[in-house]
């Protein structure tokens, strides 16, 4: 509903409506991955990654001939979206597999150093990721560096490139010499990436190789 609001209370509560689907879909789907490819879950999350890498990559693309007529574009992902939820329905099983739970849910496992560390991690990753590149990065690159908006559509799908090109090779390297590793890599690589695209760099070239790398 976010493309069919008119005032701020009603954009505030899609956009709440929003969060909280992306916050649930996005750890059951990995979580159902883990459940369903255990030994290679690393490869299996990483194929998950690159199709959303992919609708990372095309998304400006398809955006930008529509512009300013901004609602068809939420038409289309709402439509597939209504398509997507029913195979869901359909295809996957409400229950994957039954086993006995080895230790007793409680507070003091859920909040442990590893869990508290990594949840720290991607509540700043969110805040890169939403608050700088997905609300305003395009707006910086237009408006701040007076870029065209065909320029600005390529420079922001390097972030999808680099994302459907690299994901499947660290997922597999993550399954191979342990993720922990491959979470300071990709953790280096995004500070690294946001760095170039709003303090190093201004040029088109510059650009696009720090927003791949991000």
């Amino acid at each position: 509903m976010t493309g069919f609001v008119n005032t701020t209370p009603e954009l505030f509560i899609a956009r709440l409506g929003v969060g909280v689907g992306v916050g649930i879909f996005q750890p059951a789907g990995v979580a159902l991955l883990g459940d369903i490819f255990y030994e290679t879950r690393g490869k299996a999350v990483s194929v998950w990654a690159t199709f959303f890498s992919v609708g990372l990559f095309a998304s400006p693309y398809l955006i930008e001939p529509f512009l300013p007529a901004f609602r068809l574009p939420f038409e289309i992902s709402g439509a597939l979206a209504i398509i997507i939820l029913m195979l869901v329905i359909m295809i996957i099983p409400v229950t994957y597999k039954k086993e006995k739970p080895t230790t007793k849910l409680n507070i003091k496992n859920v909040f442990n150093r590893n869990i508290i560390l990594l949840s720290i991690s991607i509540f700043f990753f969110g805040i890169t990721l939403f608050a700088g590149y997905l609300g305003y990065f395009s707006d910086y690159l237009i408006k701040g560096l007076l870029i065209s908006n065909g320029n600005a559509a390529i420079i922001a799908s390097m972030a999808g490139a680099g994302g459907f090109i690299m994901a499947f090779p660290i997922g597999f390297i993550a399954d191979k010499v342990g993720r922990k590793y491959m979470v300071i890599i990709t953790s280096l690589l995004i500070a690294i990436g946001s760095a170039g695209m709003f303090f190093l760099f201004t040029t088109f070239a510059g650009l696009v190789v720090s927003t791949f790398i991000f």
